[in-house]
């Protein structure tokens, strides 16, 4: 009050500017990404104050060469409205760089502010060749040799896929079963694929499957996409079958004195962990993300200074397979799924000036006998408590018996750059509603609403009980799950405990989407309580923008939802869905979403960084694939209004912005994809593919695709296209 009445006097300086952002909207960002930023500010909120007729900018490489004489590039006053996205003109930046900026501004009458309060930030590792560190792996066990283990008799007697009970809707499968299993392949998806058509649109089938294993008669029924596996206990002779065991690693290291900065950058090809010194690195999950590996990977930097300490120190990590090594999509590599690989460096700077480096690299050793024995994106995570391996990042534990592990070099021509934009984390906790009982020793809780993440567990188990963790959106009649729209996703997670008492667990290298959790495993007679299950809320760890309330009801139901499916479809990338087999960034339902999402949060880093993945996975020819980044090979090329993302989220980024750089950006692949419109027209009437109005109700086929006719579709988005570009 005192400041607005002194300004409101006539005083010359109005209130300095304040909320100072750089780029996309980053406050104070470690690890930084961009080496040309641009800097955004507020105007205060003053009487007086109506606008801004210039501004000056300062920028230095210390806060005290900032004040006394920035070294890196003052502005000089300079007429301009212009508060936003104002670009970088200064000396050129490096990676590590710390960076400290100020700006004042005059006011509509000439009145010139103070400076503002220093911002700042600190740049990543921003090339390949800035990294000393080797890739990262334990030794690949033999796999696949048939000599090392039991071959299973099997033999299938009949199987049929449909309709239950309706042999007219039925497909005999025997033969395509038969098939799999003299390949050695024992795993089983009854879906359209196996039996070569649809025996029931838009009916859910099963497989009947009567067949012998080790002479032993066994009937089954399986739902349409559940997996079922002929030969449990034995390995698949398919490359791919066998599922990635989680590996843990570590190293332990002396410092002569406390560091005066250490900073630890570190990826994955895969999802990681860290530690040091007992403590977990960060609180990020799902890290680095989801980006085309094969081009680039993002990179996490945290300051890890006061993690540690003069003498004995110890640094963990675990290593998951994450959405690189995992089943992602419907394609199954024919060589199987590539194994997960680290790479950490660790700078430790002194007071002295002295800068010691730590590396993953053939020094550290690594095992696969750790708790967490399986976790996947779609089928979830198993985790035994009694193969806890005690504080592997503390100095003094016994790793005698791990393994050595093998390195990688890292390819100069994969960039690795930090991360582009905000980690996912655990955001909000939702606790159980209800609980009920609709099967005996089956508990299945209600949280209240559909959201994505996990639960974290706090249950009364015994020494070896194994408690089963599933999910659901929907319950049947008779208050059990309904899973049939999760398909062959699993997501299933299994704990076994270490010791009787209270086990606290979450999962750590997955994510579902539901709304109720089903506990099974406990003796008989136990009661629930609804504090056994809190939700815990992931995805990526933006902030809120525009709201929206009414004096209608269900139109406040209706914005909250949209709220709600923002956060579950905005894990590190945007997904058609969060909690079936696909989970995939699908354009389409991006492009239509990209405007709402704009409006009610601060997405803008988010849309830049799937952009980028974007350009890296558009074809020579132009054309966009249907998912991003690209998980379905290469003949995955899209259609219209799918792959009309490459034109249509650039320029609402930009007009909800006012940020030039993503249209600077994305021009060439925006051209590129409007030429590839062209060239597949005829008399600028399209006639390329299209998924059409999808899902359309009451089709006069029956299918999914619409009655709008695909070539309307096409012309209008290539119109728009070509109008935006």
């Amino acid at each position: 009050a005192i400041v607005l009445a002194t300004y409101q006097l006539g005083a010359a300086s109005p209130p300095p500017p304040n909320r100072l952002t750089v780029s996309e909207g980053f406050a104070n960002p470690l690890g930084f990404h961009d080496a040309r930023p641009t800097f955004s500010w507020h105007l205060p909120v003053a009487d007086g104050v109506k606008s801004q007729s210039a501004y000056s900018l300062r920028v230095a490489s210390s806060r005290d060469l900032l004040t006394e004489k920035a070294d890196l590039w003052q502005s000089g006053m300079l007429p301009s409205n212009r508060s936003i996205y104002v670009p970088y003109e200064g000396k050129p930046l490096a990676s590590r760089q710390q960076v400290f900026w100020q700006v004042k501004f005059r006011d509509q009458d000439g009145n010139e502010s103070g400076w503002s309060e220093a911002a700042s930030f600190e740049l990543g590792l921003l090339t390949a060749n800035e990294w000393q560190a080797k890739w990262m792996q334990l030794s690949r066990p033999a796999e696949n040799k048939a000599a090392e283990q039991p071959t299973p008799k099997i033999a299938i007697t009949k199987a049929t896929y449909g309709v239950p009970g309706d042999p007219a809707k039925q497909i005999d499968v025997t033969k395509a079963i038969q098939r799999k299993v003299r390949a050695g392949r024992y795993l089983i998806t009854p879906n359209n694929k196996l039996a070569g058509k649809d025996p029931a649109f838009g009916v859910v089938k099963s497989l009947v499957i009567d067949f012998t294993l080790n002479g032993r008669p066994i009937k089954k029924t399986v739902p349409e996409n559940k997996r079922l596996n002929l030969a449990p206990g034995y390995r698949s002779k398919t490359a791919g079958d066998n599922p990635f065991v989680p590996e843990y690693f570590r190293r332990e290291l002396q410092l002569d004195s406390k560091p005066a900065k250490a900073r630890l950058y570190v990826t994955a090809r895969g999802l990681f962990e860290m530690h040091i010194n007992g403590k977990k690195v960060g609180d990020a999950f799902m890290a680095p993300g989801w980006t085309p590996y094969h081009k680039w990977i993002e990179t996490i930097t945290h300051d890890v200074t006061d993690l540690l300490q003069p003498g004995n120190n110890a640094i963990g990590a675990i290593l998951g397979e994450g959405w690189y090594g995992g089943r992602i999509g419907w394609l199954k590599p024919k060589d199987g799924f590539p194994k997960p690989w680290l790479l950490a460096q660790l700078e430790i700077t002194y007071a002295d000036g002295r800068v010691e480096t730590i590396t993953t690299d053939d020094t550290w050793k690594g095992t696969r006998k750790g708790p967490i024995r399986f976790s996947g994106i779609y089928d979830g995570e198993t985790y035994d408590a009694r193969m806890e391996l005690g504080a592997i990042s503390q100095s003094g534990f016994d790793d005698s018996e791990w393994l050595p592990v093998v390195t990688e070099d890292i390819d100069p021509k994969i960039r690795l750059t930090p991360k582009r934009h905000h980690p996912t984390r655990a955001v909000r906790q939702l606790p159980a509603v209800t609980v009920t009982e609709p099967a005996p020793g089956k508990f299945v809780f209600d949280l209240g609403q559909n959201m994505v993440g996990w639960p974290e567990l706090k249950i009364p188990v015994q020494m070896g009980q194994m408690v089963t963790v599933r999910y659901a959106e929907m319950l049947n009649k008779d208050g059990t799950l309904y899973t049939a729209n999760y398909r062959s996703a699993k997501s299933i997670n299994h704990y076994t405990a270490g010791k009787d008492g209270t086990a606290t667990w979450h999962p750590t290298f997955t994510f579902h989407g539901f709304r109720y959790v089903e506990l099974s495993g406990f003796p008989e007679g136990v009661k629930s309580e609804k504090s056994w299950v809190t939700g815990h809320v992931l995805h990526s760890d933006f902030g809120w923008g525009g709201t929206f309330a009414s004096s209608h009801q269900k139109l406040n139901t209706l914005q909250r939802n949209i709220r709600w499916g923002l956060r579950g479809n905005f894990l590190d990338i945007p997904t058609d869905c969060p909690q079936r087999d696909e989970r995939l960034g699908w354009t389409g339902d991006a492009q239509v979403f990209a405007p709402t999402s704009l409006f009610n949060a601060k997405v803008h880093s988010f849309w830049a960084s799937w952009l980028e993945s974007m350009r890296d996975d558009q074809l020579e020819a132009g054309f966009i694939p249907s998912v991003i980044p690209n998980c379905m090979g290469p003949k995955n090329v899209g259609g219209s209004g799918w792959s009309d993302a490459a034109t249509v989220v650039p320029w609402e980024v930009y007009t909800r912005t006012g940020d030039l750089r993503i249209l600077e950006d994305n021009f060439e692949m925006m051209k590129k994809w409007t030429g590839y419109h062209a060239s597949t027209s005829t008399d600028f009437i399209a006639t390329m593919r299209s998924y059409g109005d999808w899902l359309q109700p009451h089709t006069s086929s029956g299918k999914n695709v619409g009655d709008t006719p695909k070539e309307l579709i096409g012309t209008a988005y290539f119109a728009r296209s070509a109008d935006l570009t």
